[in-house]
């Protein structure tokens, strides 16, 4: 069952209403899908803002922990998102995660690996460079700032333009590619986040 259109669907207005949103370079969101969409983590809110100025399917990959609880894995499954045991190379996930690629859709994966708990980005993983670089394909980099706890509290968002396979020249094979290219995307996305950081004060 692929509940994603129904769920983007009503969590848009709500969204709206909720919040002050704001989102801003969205002429760099392209109109075809198969690249991985990167953000920063800060808040449980940050997978459903980003997704909304985007016109394919953002199929998420996560923690494995997320899953446990029969409800959300079968709510995290019909919208598309899939586990990952983070450590240990997870090759099945690694290739489900090139087959969403593969199919045109978006792969949607926070490199940091989880929440930064007082927003300053965290040290990146290394999975999504693995993952660009096993499909040969480009990174949308995202940055969002969620302003203070007030009514209708403001949240930024702005996509930056696209890093792609050939300026990013990832070797899978090689632990300074993964290295060189996690930093890359991850300077990428501190800049947009600076950016909204200015404009959500």
């Amino acid at each position: 069952m692929n509940i994603y259109p129904f769920a983007k669907f009503i969590s848009y207005p709500w969204v709206r209403l909720t919040y002050r949103m704001t989102y801003e370079g969205l002429e760099h969101i392209p109109k075809e899908g198969g690249y991985i969409l990167s953000g920063n983590h800060t808040s449980l809110l940050d997978p459903i803002v980003i997704v909304h100025k985007v016109p394919h399917r953002v199929c998420y990959i996560g923690k494995s922990e997320y899953f446990h609880n029969k409800f959300l894995n079968w709510l995290f499954t019909a919208l598309g998102a899939f586990p990952v045991e983070r450590g240990t190379g997870d090759r099945g996930a690694l290739r489900r995660a090139e087959r969403v690629l593969a199919r045109g859709e978006i792969l949607g994966i926070f490199p940091e690996g989880t929440r930064s708990r007082d927003g300053s980005l965290l040290k990146p993983k290394a999975g999504v460079a693995m993952i660009a670089g096993m499909a040969g394909c480009g990174i949308l980099p995202v940055g969002i700032s969620i302003g203070k706890k007030t009514f209708r509290r403001k949240i930024t968002v702005r996509y930056g333009p696209m890093l792609t396979k050939e300026e990013l020249a990832i070797d899978p094979r090689s632990t300074a590619s993964l290295r060189g290219a996690s930093e890359r995307i991850m300077a990428a996305i501190g800049s947009l986040k600076l950016h909204t950081d200015r404009r959500t004060r």
